[in-house]
C-alpha cells in the first residue's frame, strides 16, 4: 500500500516484532509508575502535611477532578514523552515519521473535531429518539462551572492525542510496515480495547465497541495519512460525549458538563454506567462510519495505483 502513514514507519532501524512489543510495555509501563508515584506521594503529603484525615478526606481527594487530571495528565505526557524518545533514539527516523507530517495540520484538526462531535452527537440522538435518554439540568444553572468544561477540554487535547500517537502513530505503521496493513489495524485496534480493561463498568460489548472505535480511528487516519485528524476527532468524541453532554466516557466521568444527559433504557442499548460507547448503538454507528471511511481508503488506493494517476488534491 501506497500510504504516507505506513511508509514513513519504514524509515530508520527496520521494525522487529519484539521491539515493538517492547515499545508497548515501555510506553505504558514508565508513565504509570511516574503518575502512581506522583500520586501516591501527593496522597501521602496530605495525611501528613494536612492535618488531621479521616478515610472519606482522603476518598474525596483521590476522586477530585484537580486530582484525578492531574495524574491522568502525567501518565498522557509520559506516553508522548516515550514515544518521541523512542522514535529519535531506537528507532532512528524523524518524529515527524508518526503521522506529523502534514500541510494543513489545523485544518485536518478542526475537520476531526467536527466529525467526533458530530458523531458522538448522532448517537446521543439516536438513542433519544429510542427514548432512552433523560434530560437532567444545564451548566446554566450555574454558569461558574463552565471553567471546569474549558479545563476538560484542555485535558482531552492532549489524552486523546496521546492515545492517537501510541496506537495510531506508532502501533498501526510499524505493524504495518512489518507485516501488513490488517495486522496494522487489526492488533493495534485490539490492544486499544484491551488499555481500557480497567476502566469502571468495562464488559463485553464495551470491549467490542472500543476495539470498534480504534478501528474507525485508524481507517481514519490511514485516509488522511496522518494523525492530526484523527487527533481532532477523538478529543471531541471523548469532550462532548463526558463534558458537553454530561454522559459516562468509557466508564469514567471527567468533570462539569453543559448538560446533564442520563441513560434510561437497557444497558445493551444505551451503554448503561459504561456511557454511550458501552450499547449497540454505538456499536452500529462505529460499524457504519468505518464501513464508508473503509471505501474512502479503498477508492484512494485505487486511484493511486492507475497508471498517470492525478494526484490527490487533499495531497496538493
Amino acid at each position: 500500500m501506497d500510504n504516507a502513514l505506513i511508509e514513513a514507519a519504514r524509515s530508520g532501524r527496520p521494525p522487529a516484532y519484539w521491539r515493538i512489543a517492547l515499545y508497548f510495555l515501555v510506553a505504558f509501563g514508565l508513565p504509570f509508575m511516574l503518575s502512581t508515584f506522583v500520586g501516591t506521594t501527593a496522597m501521602v503529603a496530605y495525611l501528613f502535611l494536612g492535618g488531621p484525615a479521616t478515610a472519606q478526606d482522603v476518598l474525596d481527594l483521590a476522586t477530585s477532578d484537580l486530582f484525578l487530571f492531574s495524574v491522568g495528565g502525567i501518565f498522557v505526557v509520559g506516553t508522548i514523552v516515550v514515544t518521541a524518545l523512542w522514535v529519535v533514539l531506537i528507532d532512528q527516523r524523524p518524529l515527524t515519521s508518526i503521522g506529523l507530517r502534514t500541510r494543513r495540520p489545523a485544518w485536518e484538526w478542526l475537520r476531526g473535531m467536527l466529525v467526533g462531535a458530530g458523531l458522538m452527537g448522532l448517537a446521543v440522538g439516536l438513542m433519544a429518539a429510542f427514548g432512552t435518554i433523560q434530560a437532567g439540568g444545564s451548566l446554566l444553572e450555574n454558569p461558574a462551572r463552565l471553567l471546569g468544561v474549558a479545563g476538560a477540554l484542555f485535558f482531552f487535547l492532549i489524552q486523546g492525542p496521546a492515545e492517537e500517537i501510541v496506537f495510531r502513530g506508532y502501533l498501526l505503521p510499524v505493524l504495518g510496515a512489518r507485516g501488513n496493513l490488517t495486522l496494522g489495524i487489526v492488533v493495534s485496534s485490539a490492544l486499544f480495547g484491551l488499555a481500557h480493561i480497567l476502566n469502571p463498568s468495562f464488559g463485553l460489548l464495551p470491549l467490542i465497541n472500543i476495539v470498534l472505535a480504534g478501528v474507525l480511528f485508524a481507517l481514519y487516519a490511514l485516509v488522511e495519512e496522518g494523525l492530526w485528524g484523527a487527533f481532532g476527532l477523538h478529543s471531541a468524541w471523548n469532550w462532548v460525549q463526558g463534558n458537553v453532554l454530561g454522559m459516562a466516557v468509557s466508564g469514567g466521568f471527567f468533570g462539569p458538563s453543559v448538560f446533564t444527559l442520563r441513560e434510561a433504557g437497557p444497558d445493551w442499548l444505551t451503554g448503561g454506567t459504561f456511557g454511550p460507547e458501552g450499547g449497540v448503538v454505538v456499536t452500529g454507528l462505529l460499524v457504519l462510519a468505518s464501513g464508508w471511511l473503509g471505501w474512502l481508503l479503498w477508492r484512494k488506493e485505487r486511484a493511486k495505483s492507475r497508471p498517470g494517476a492525478a494526484p490527490d488534491p487533499e495531497e496538493a
